[in-house]
């Protein structure tokens, strides 16, 4: 019923959005039109601009400047910040990237082309990640003043405090290149259109820094991409060609830019609907955003280096930029060729924000040492997906194994008295875990299509982990376990109410003192009900009832879990959507976090290291369980933590791994003490209830019971129990359950300093019960897993 009223809320919030009726789009009303109107003019008239420039219309230092927004110096752009002109030193800076990249050392060479050994990949969607430092083309540079009435409307933005800023000294940035758009070819040269997501980082920045969508270029030949944002105060992407190095790539990306914003603008006239801007940076833009803010605009320059250590292709004939272009199609459409791992995506940047101020550049040789950065260097997008899906499948063997370890632990602990050793939070920390992953495993495989497959056979394995296994031992040991905790509750805790609709019971008497016939066996006495134990002993009488009062214990345990499994549910919702939330945070509270969580989560073997001692049981799981589930827990640690180049693009916290596995360590460390030497160890006896020893050092004193039942007296004439000057004080015990002897050192009356000849392990041989019956540890053990009686007098024993 619990489960019921909690999801009753949200089969009902289901059922409502599964009912509403699609409704046709509301036609736009007259001032959008309008607006929408204006947008397509002043969109086309930026495009005749473009058409009607030529290469050397846009110099700001000679006054020449363009009737597009941003363009123009009068708006207080950076294009002419501080002594000289920013701009044209940027660009310098940016063509002498080119020419360092592709080893050309002719400064002639305006259209600079790589070598034949020098080849490039002709298609760069992938993803790439490195460090950013600030240019040193930023001293004595004056910070410019823009003047936004003069730019836009007033009122068009609700602020005019700028987003993205970049004021930090460093960073790091991450670029999603995608070029799966047009093309053109001309004068034997391929201009291709891309568009990149940027995402960029400083020390001030915050847990996933600064996403920027930009649009542009890729001159194939060359290598070069000229990528730029696009708003209301910036119309990036119609003057593109102008931001170009040189008059070819002006006429290329001229030629190509004519041809896509053409049919571009043309879509949207015949949809009428004021549709998203295709060139926008960012959704938060005028007519998206209820308060929309402005933003720095940027301008990027990438180069690609050289491929290095292609592998040679039979069919290339030593043409290495054939055997690329090769193995470039066969990534794009697989034929099953081997060969060894292509090399890596690797471009040199220089950014520069022309209403911001700022420049950039990527940090690496020959300014800094490779240790300090490669520039920006990543896969390219086949190898990162297939990268992607050996990582998932990997882990999908790791919860596989889990699961095989939960398999053999359930079938290990398939009796009340083993199950009642194991610790339920233990398991439920597991659990909590593999729902995690089976939710994030799930929730990817819709919104990521590539290797949705891959995510969809590991949410799988989460969930028989989650809801086959796991849950079900959970239930097992609930139920097991449901008998002390009501004795550890309150006595009125337990106590139900009258019903007044009952016919009223008789009160409970003493049998001696209530005349008449005695009452039945199954009636309560005082509040207590009897334990009646079956004619074969088959069940523990710790935990054995009568048929009616099993059904009616075991009916309030599984309600109690329930209530518990809806918590547990709902706290594992919780924790996923602040970790959603907490990836926004800035670095040092977002690191703070994930070393919190990670923790709390790798504490697993924390409750049951509590109850080994509260009950004093010296070892309640499998060997190969724990050192498994420690190692198998850890593996995706190492993965996200230890290496450099993981799918995540995550920077490596090995201090932080290091501090996992060594918490993890010291738990299994304390679980192996509790298994050798004893569970209360380094633990005073006056903080926990004392309990039984069944390894005591036996002493020769039968007045006060001390010797075991079962002693074989010493026969002179009889070799076996004849004594010899070697095994002094040893005596001979037959253990009931193998009908083997058991010989174990006794200590004479009287000599007391010799109990500390009887080591550790020596009294781990033997076990001794409350009913003083003697067997071996081995023995008795077995035999405790199953029934928690002595099996010679059948009375109860402590458990283990």
């Amino acid at each position: 019923m619990a489960n019921a009223r909690l999801a009753l809320p949200f089969l009902i919030l289901f059922f409502l959005l599964w009912a509403a009726p699609n409704e046709p789009p509301v036609a736009a009303s007259s001032h959008q039109r309008f607006t929408f109107s204006h947008t397509i003019e002043r969109e086309r008239a930026s495009l005749n601009v473009l058409n009607e420039s030529r290469y050397g219309d846009f110099i700001p230092q000679h006054g020449k400047k363009l009737n597009l927004t941003g363009f123009h110096e009068d708006a207080g752009y950076a294009w002419l910040a501080g002594p000289g002109d920013f701009f044209e030193k940027v660009k310098k800076k940016a063509f002498n990237g080119r020419l360092r990249t592709l080893k050309i050392s002719d400064g002639d060479l305006a259209f600079g082309e790589p070598g034949e050994d020098q080849p490039l990949y002709q298609n760069v969607t992938g993803y790439t990640l490195g460090n950013w430092v600030r240019s040193n083309l930023e001293k004595d540079y004056v910070q410019p003043s823009i003047n936004l009435s003069a730019v836009l409307p007033e009122g068009t933005y609700s602020s005019n405090k700028y987003q993205w800023n970049i004021t930090g000294e460093s960073g790091e940035i991450g670029l999603l290149i995608s070029e799966k758009g047009a093309s053109v070819t001309n004068l034997d040269r391929t201009v291709r259109e891309v568009n990149a997501r940027l995402t960029i980082y400083d020390e001030l920045s915050s847990g996933e820094g600064w996403a920027i969508t930009l649009h542009g270029v890729h001159f194939a030949e060359t290598g070069g991409l000229i990528l730029t944002s696009t708003s209301e105060k910036f119309a990036g992407i119609f003057g593109l060609p102008h931001l170009a190095l040189d008059n070819k790539e002006f006429e290329l990306s001229k030629s190509l830019l004519n041809k896509t914003l053409t049919e571009k603008i043309a879509h949207r006239e015949t949809r009428l609907d004021g549709s998203t801007n295709p060139w926008a940076s960012t959704p938060d833009h005028p007519g998206e955003s209820l308060f929309p803010l402005p933003h720095c605009e940027f301008v990027l320059y990438l180069q690609q280096f050289p491929a290095e250590n292609v592998p040679a292709s039979p069919l290339s004939g030593g043409d290495k930029q054939k055997a690329l272009a090769f193995y470039e199609e066969d990534l794009r459409h697989p034929k099953g060729f081997s060969h060894s791992p292509l090399p890596p995506l690797r471009f040199y940047m220089t950014m520069f924000s022309p209403d911001c101020g700022f420049a950039l550049e990527s940090k690496g040789p020959p300014d800094y040492t490779s240790q300090d950065g490669k520039h920006l260097e990543g896969l390219k997008e086949e190898v990162f997906v297939e990268r992607q899906r050996e990582v998932v499948l990997l882990y999908g063997m790791v919860s596989a194994a889990q699961v095989w370890l939960m398999l053999r632990q359930c079938k290990e602990t398939s009796t009340p008295s083993t199950r009642s050793r194991v610790s339920f939070y233990t398991i439920a920390m597991l659990n909590m875990g593999d729902g995690a992953a089976q939710i994030a495993f799930l929730t990817g495989s819709m919104l990521y299509g590539p290797i949705y497959l891959a995510l969809l056979i590991v949410s799988f394995f989460a969930f028989i982990a989650v809801n086959q296994l796991n849950i079900r031992f959970m239930v097992d040991i609930w139920i097991v376990q449901s008998p002390e905790r009501r004795r550890r509750q309150p006595p009125n805790a337990t106590r139900t109410q009258p019903n007044p609709q009952a016919a009223p019971q008789p009160a409970n008497t003493n049998r001696s003192s209530s005349p008449g016939l005695p009452l039945p066996a199954t009636a309560r006495t005082d509040g207590a009900t009897p334990v009646i134990l079956p004619p074969d002993q088959d069940e523990d009488p710790a935990t054995t009832t009568t048929t009616a009062t099993q059904t009616n214990n075991t009916t309030p345990s599984r309600r109690e879990f329930g209530s518990f499994f809806s918590r547990f549910y709902f706290l594992l919702f919780v924790l996923i959507f602040l970790s959603i939330n907490a990836s926004s945070w800035p670095p040092p509270a977002g690191l703070l976090y994930l070393a919190l969580i990670s923790t709390m989560y790798l504490s697993f073997w924390v409750p049951q290291l509590f109850r080994n001692t509260v009950r004093n049981c010296r070892r309640a799981l499998r060997w190969e369980f724990v050192i498994g589930q420690s190692v198998l827990r850890l593996l995706p640690f190492f993965y996200l933590l230890g290496m450099q180049d993981n799918i995540f693009q995550t920077s490596p916290q090995r201090g932080l791994l290091m501090f996992l596995c060594s918490w993890v360590s010291l738990q299994v460390v304390l679980l192996a003490a509790q298994s050798v030497i004893g569970p209360r160890f380094c633990i005073p006896s006056t903080w926990l209830p004392q309990a039984y020893d069944y390894h005591p050092v036996l002493k020769d004193d039968m007045e006060d019971g001390n010797m075991p039942i079962g002693v074989k007296t010493a026969d002179p004439q009889s070799p076996e129990t004849a004594k010899s000057p070697t095994d002094s004080g040893k005596r001979n015990f037959d253990c009931a359950i193998c009908m083997q002897n058991l010989e174990v050192l006794v200590v004479e009356t009287g000599e007391e300093e010799s109990a500390a000849r009887v080591g550790l392990l020596a009294r781990r041989a033997y076990m001794v019960t409350p009913c003083r019956h003697i067997f071996h540890t081995n023995c008795l053990e077995g035999w405790m897993r199953y029934r928690l009686q002595c099996p010679v007098c059948r009375e109860t024993l402590p458990p283990l």
